[in-house]
């Protein structure tokens, strides 16, 4: 599947030279290693690794989709959306060459919904452990639902059961 992109697309072993690895939004500096996310079509999370600021002033993230690890512009990231939120910004600004080198070793990993997704890769790069909050939230929910309908099926079931014993 190809996403729609405007700009360049950069491969991890290609990364766009950086001018600053810090990126000022409004009044507030957040370094590279930074997680940044937007919503998507289904209002779920799509997660991205603040990359930096080239020297034409172009803003760089690092995500993982459908295409697998890519570094893409800020506008194509964004994918016409316009509300993204930036978390985790170390204030150490060594950190985010262990968040990239983390991310390297997983960039040739191909994309998986379940398990290797947008979520798992940023998380396994900033924090060293691949994690899905919203695949586990998602589990759980089906669970939920599944139990719901087991227990619909059940009381179903015996209501049936009990309404032919009557009959008789």
């Amino acid at each position: 599947m190809n996403l729609k992109r405007i700009d360049k697309i950069h491969s991890l072993n290609d990364l766009p030279k950086l001018k600053y690895t810090a990126v000022k939004i409004g009044k507030k500096v957040f370094l590279s290693g930074a997680i940044i996310k937007r919503k998507t079509l289904f209002n779920f999370d799509h997660f991205g690794i603040l990359y930096g600021v080239d020297h034409k002033g172009t803003c760089w993230i690092i995500e993982n989709n459908q295409n697998g690890v890519q570094c893409v512009t800020f506008r194509d990231f964004m994918s016409e959306k316009d509300d993204f939120t930036i978390i985790n910004s170390s204030k150490n600004i060594y950190f985010y060459k262990n968040v990239i080198e983390r991310a390297m070793k997983v960039s040739e990993k191909a994309y998986d919904l379940l398990n290797f997704n947008c979520d798992q890769f940023v998380n396994y790069a900033v924090y060293g452990k691949a994690f899905s909050k919203q695949k586990e939230d998602a589990e759980l929910f089906i669970k939920d639902i599944l139990k719901i309908g087991m227990i619909y099926g059940l009381v179903s079931l015996g209501m049936s059961i009990l309404d032919k014993r009557t009959q008789k």
